[in-house]
């Protein structure tokens, strides 16, 4: 039996329901491998946001995205007003976001992301 195996360090970063059945979701993670491709099959995604330079994607995530129909944006993170719009869009969601290790990169654009959603830090 197949496992299904999230990427590294994912997780979920905002999760809204728009219509009690639509669910408009972020998800953040380390870069995902061919392993971790069945799950994220199962979440649905209409884009995926590499935080990586363009030489580190692999065929096998490109390969993935083209088969699955999902929007793949390969951005640096210092782009994050671009990257902002992406993932406030809602026909770009859900999205996964990921760099190489699910944390730097990745984590300053969720902290931007919760500051322009006014989260309590409290």
């Amino acid at each position: 039996m197949l496992k299904l195996r999230p990427p590294f360090r994912y997780g979920i970063v905002t999760c809204s329901f728009t219509d009690g059945s639509q669910q408009e979701t972020v998800y953040r993670g380390a870069y995902p491998t061919v392993k971790n491709f069945r799950f994220l099959c199962r979440l649905g995604l209409k884009t995926i946001i590499s935080l990586v330079s363009e030489d580190t994607v692999t065929e096998d995530l490109v390969s993935f995205c083209s088969s699955n129909n999902i929007n793949h944006c390969v951005m640096d993170a210092k782009r994050i007003d671009e990257i902002l719009k992406i993932l406030t869009n809602k026909a770009c969601l859900p999205a996964y976001v990921h760099c190489l290790d699910g944390v730097v990169s990745t984590g300053t654009v969720v902290a931007c992301l919760r500051t322009l959603q006014h989260w309590n830090m409290s």
